[in-house]
């Protein structure tokens, strides 16, 4: 009596059902975009960093990652079809040349989040008007020095403290008031304050001010 033979059901069957879970990232993948996502906003909650710009710039890496992993998995791994796969990365390659085209960072705040601006529009510096010297004030005096100076760069210590002046750590509740506030155009540099004077450096299209 011959022996019985058991074969597979349907292999087309078992291929198309591989070839389906191919189309979806793999469990492993799933668990680290969760993973980068996640961390950033369990940073922001549980308040781990004191710097918003940390915590901004946290966030920014973690979507990058998430992105690029995803990426490489769908153009090295994943089931679609290499024609496919081949039309995203170029959509994505034109979509970046796209936006470097038409938009630029025209800044940052000091928690590092970008203002875009459209690549025809010109700097925010040059639309300041450049002021008249001869009526600059005669009363500015940086020789006579108080308690409260700030006279160089990270303060009197170099320590980036000012011991004299007592701040609310909690801004949204009981925010400093407001003095005066003046426009000044671009410049990477920190302000000094000299008998109640803030003085710092600025750029209005070529020209460079202080």
């Amino acid at each position: 009596m011959p022996d019985k033979v058991k074969t597979s059901e349907n292999p087309q069957k078992q291929d198309a059902g591989s070839s389906r879970r191919r189309l979806v990232p793999p469990i492993w993948i799933i668990a680290t975009v969760v993973v980068l996502i996640l961390l950033p906003f369990g940073v922001r909650i549980g308040n781990l960093i004191d710097s918003n710009f940390g915590v901004n710039l946290l966030t920014v890496l973690g979507f990058f990652l998430t992105f690029v992993v995803l990426l490489l998995w769908f153009l090295l791994f994943s089931g679609y079809r290499f024609r496919t796969r081949l039309f995203v990365l170029a959509a994505f390659i034109l979509a970046g040349i796209a936006s470097g085209l038409l938009f630029k960072i025209d800044n940052f705040s000091g928690d590092l989040v970008p203002t875009f601006a459209f690549r025809w529009t010109p700097p925010a510096d040059e639309l300041l008007k450049v002021p008249d010297p001869s009526k600059s004030r005669e009363d500015v005096d940086l020789l006579t020095t108080t308690e409260n100076d700030f006279p160089q760069f990270l303060g009197p210590n170099r320590d980036l403290r000012a011991k004299v002046i007592a701040l609310d750590h909690d801004w949204d509740r009981n925010a400093p008031k407001c003095l005066w506030r003046r426009p000044i155009g671009a410049g990477w540099s920190s302000f000094v304050v000299v008998n109640g004077f803030a003085v710092t450096l600025e750029q209005r299209g070529e020209l460079e001010m202080v």
